[in-house]
Order: structure tokens, then C-alpha cells, then sequence
């Protein structure tokens, strides 16, 4: 848990950003994506542009302020892959500008369990789940949210950092832009091809589904954990119940065919 920021760049390659698209924007978020996609588990971490408050500053300057936040992501981008050497199974993109998202991030994408679990020394042991229902078996998985207040206010620092430098070269106003990172909200998005982890806050659209949780910085100081939970058929109960309902319907025809018999046998 400890290295829960490590966490905070990566997305699928074989699920482009153009595939994963939503009527929700969350405009003005930090975003980080856990996409699943068979055996491979892939995390994307995406900064914030703002795009439309740069109409009222520049919006030809604008490109300037992605290559700057492009080269600032780009050092964590680089010291993910320097961590990467020697691992096999593990694919970190450079940083890029995703018009979908409005945001600059980049990839990380590990083929296998084994993959992400030596890149990020896991050692925790398994969470338990809760859990209930007797035909339907809900496994039920309390999270917790991969932001914290710490790791906020480092991410609205340095898009703030970013915004200030890019306004000093280009002799711009930016208190505007600056300001709006003071009210970014946190979102954690997991993104799968299947429906298997559910919540309350789950969607589908084009074949993909969402569960999406969202807070905003002074919820996050609540330390409030997410609730993803999975369904399953409990064969076992529903084959008993069957052979309890065949041997139930057999005893019953007995019976009856033993009551017939006897109203149908003549008195002597």
C-alpha cells in the first residue's frame, strides 16, 4: 500500500483511450485507470489540461503549455521505465496529450499478475471478502482509494508549477488557470471488457464497463475506502437443492401411488 502513488501512470495498449469513451468528462480530474483485459492489468494516469480556460488567456499559446506538461510528465514517465529494466512483461508509453480525456498522461501495461507484482513488490497478502447470499454469492471487497490528501497536494502542485513556468515564458496571466486546481476532483476508474467486479457506480458503454468512483479533495481526507463487489452462482447449493427437490418429488409420487393403491384395493 505504501507505494500506491507508484500507481499513477499506465493504460492498456491493446484498449486504445479511443475506445474508452464516456458521457462523463470529469472536468478538471486527476484520473487514474485500472484497465483488466484477460490476464494483463494495465493503470493510466492522466493530469488535467483545462483546455477552455485558455480561451480567455491564449489559445494559440495553449499548445505550448502541453509540450511543457508533456516534458514534466515525461520524468516520471522515464523513471517508471528505468524501474521497468530487467522485468519482463511490462510496457511504460511516453507521455502523450488525450483529447478524449483532455489530459496529458501515459502507460503502464504489465502482460501478467507475476509482472506487476515484482515491479511493484507486493507483498500484502490477499484481502479477505466479505461474504453473503446462499444461490448468489456476493464477495463483497472494501479498497482503498488510490489518492490521498499527500499525493493531491504534490499532483496540484505541480500542475500549478507547470502553469506558472508556462505563463512566465509566454508573459501570460495564468492565476485563472492556476486557481482552478484548487477545486480538481480524483477519480479511479477500473475498466474491463467483463461485468464480473461491480459496484454501485457501475456503467457500460461500447462493450466496456465501468465502475467509477470520485472524490473531491476534501473528501479525501476522509480516508472513505471504495466497495467493489462480485457475483457468483453457488453450483453447489443449486445442485443440492435440485437432487433435494428430485428426491422430494420421488418420495411424493411414492406416497401417492402407496394411497391409491390402498383406496383402490377391494374389501373382503
Amino acid at each position: 500500500m505504501k507505494k500506491i502513488l507508484l500507481l499513477f501512470f499506465a493504460f492498456v495498449f491493446s484498449l486504445s483511450f479511443s475506445n474508452l469513451t464516456k458521457a462523463e468528462s470529469y472536468e478538471n480530474s486527476f484520473k487514474l485507470l485500472k484497465i483488466t483485459n484477460g490476464n494483463s492489468v494495465s493503470f493510466a494516469y492522466l493530469f488535467p489540461v483545462n483546455s477552455y480556460a485558455f480561451e480567455n488567456v491564449d489559445s494559440i499559446s495553449y499548445e505550448g503549455f502541453k509540450y511543457y506538461l508533456k516534458n514534466t510528465v515525461s520524468l516520471l514517465s522515464d523513471s517508471y521505465e528505468e524501474k521497468a529494466e530487467g522485468i519482463e512483461g511490462i510496457s511504460v508509453s511516453k507521455p502523450n496529450y488525450y483529447s478524449t480525456y483532455d489530459a496529458v498522461g501515459f502507460i503502464i501495461k504489465f502482460d501478467n499478475i507475476t509482472a506487476f507484482n515484482e515491479y511493484f513488490e507486493v507483498e500484502d497478502e490477499p484481502i479477505t471478502p466479505k461474504k453473503s447470499g446462499v444461490f448468489i454469492r456476493k464477495s463483497t471487497y472494501n479498497i482503498s482509494f488510490p489518492f490521498s490528501k499527500a499525493s493531491a497536494d504534490s499532483l496540484i502542485s505541480l500542475m500549478k508549477n507547470t502553469v506558472v513556468m508556462w505563463g512566465t515564458t509566454f508573459n501570460k496571466d495564468v492565476s485563472t488557470i492556476v486557481s482552478l486546481y484548487d477545486y480538481s476532483t480524483f477519480v479511479y476508474e477500473l475498466v474491463s471488457t467483463s461485468k464480473l467486479a461491480r459496484s454501485e457506480n457501475m456503467s457500460e458503454s461500447g462493450g466496456l464497463y465501468y465502475n467509477t468512483f470520485e472524490r473531491t479533495y476534501e473528501e479525501l481526507a476522509e480516508e472513505k475506502p471504495i466497495t467493489i463487489y462480485y457475483l457468483e452462482i453457488n453450483r453447489a447449493m443449486w445442485y443440492l437443492t435440485v437432487i433435494v427437490l428430485v428426491i422430494a418429488i420421488l418420495i411424493g409420487v411414492l406416497i401417492w401411488h402407496k394411497i391409491s393403491t390402498r383406496r383402490k384395493k377391494p374389501k373382503l
